[in-house]
């Protein structure tokens, strides 16, 4: 019986410390692809809209609190060698969002380039499905 206690005590440890290192790294919250660069989090989520389709990109500090100025780009890779790049402006809800029309449906893979001042570039990597 007092096996059985120990063990599940375990269990329990060992349940609670992955739950805990899932959020120190952050996840996905709005659907989108997730990636992470130097402790900042980002997540990136497409809408089409008939012909269409709009970015949006959350990002989250070390702390985990919304970035919300800075210069971001995001760039798309269509075919080949060709790619676009989209200028993502601040939404005042916590996130950037920029849009491109005549984007078919599929998946992309995508950088985006976040700028703030007194820090390098950070660029994080995605691979998107526009749906």
């Amino acid at each position: 019986m007092k096996r059985l206690r120990v063990l599940a005590l375990s269990v329990s440890v060992a349940a609670a410390t992955t739950a805990l290192a899932c959020l120190a790294h952050g996840h996905a919250e709005h659907g989108g692809e997730f990636a992470e660069v130097d402790e900042y989090t980002f997540e990136l989520c497409p809408l089409r809209q008939g012909e269409t389709t709009t970015f949006s990109l959350w990002i989250k500090d070390p702390a985990q609190k919304p970035v919300t100025a800075g210069d971001v780009t995001l760039k798309l890779r269509l075919s080949g060698e060709r790619t676009a790049t989209i200028a993502l402006k601040p939404t005042g809800s916590g996130s950037f969002s920029g849009t491109m029309s005549g984007l078919r449906r599929g998946r992309y893979r995508a950088s985006a380039d976040l700028l703030l001042k007194g820090r390098a570039k950070l660029t994080p990597g995605f691979s998107v499905k526009v749906p």
